[in-house]
């Protein structure tokens, strides 16, 4: 009796020690995808309070696996993002429209908006970083 429960202790060990390490294995072996992009940074240059203008950031998928973003946004109202919702395969290309409304963002000589936008993906790191930039002015006069 005691030497079956020894082997039965034994074996069972022995299964957790293979199962821990088959684990780590699949783990190690997670395949990421990679995304690149043309730019990371876009200037809109000077535009008057009220206006909106329109940008894209264009991404190739430059891994082996599926490239899945999902969720792109900003911590400003005045940002509308738009991205592709389905799989990029690998080797393709996507966009990322985003569209910059000025609405109330105007100063009288001039005002530096700068708007970080946060790309989020089944990549290693989890977050890509985008910015778009702008000085917005109260009227045409500048």
């Amino acid at each position: 009796m005691k030497r079956a429960s020894i082997f039965s202790s034994v074996l069972f060990l022995s299964f957790m020690c293979l199962n821990l390490t088959a684990q780590t294995d699949s783990l190690e072996t997670k395949e990421f995808a990679a995304i690149e992009f043309v730019n990371r940074t876009f200037d809109f240059g000077k535009f008057v309070d009220g206006e909106k203008k329109q940008t894209e950031f264009e991404f190739t998928n430059t891994s082996e696996t599926d490239l899945f973003i999902t969720e792109v946004r900003s911590h400003c109202s005045c940002i509308h993002l738009d991205w592709p919702k389905l799989p990029i395969k690998p080797g393709e290309t996507g966009k990322i429209v985003v569209e910059f409304n000025s609405t109330n963002k105007g100063k009288e000589k001039g005002a530096l908006q700068s708007k970080r936008i946060v790309v989020s993906s089944n990549t290693d790191p989890v977050i890509t970083y985008l910015l778009v930039k702008a000085i917005v002015f109260m009227n045409e006069d500048h």
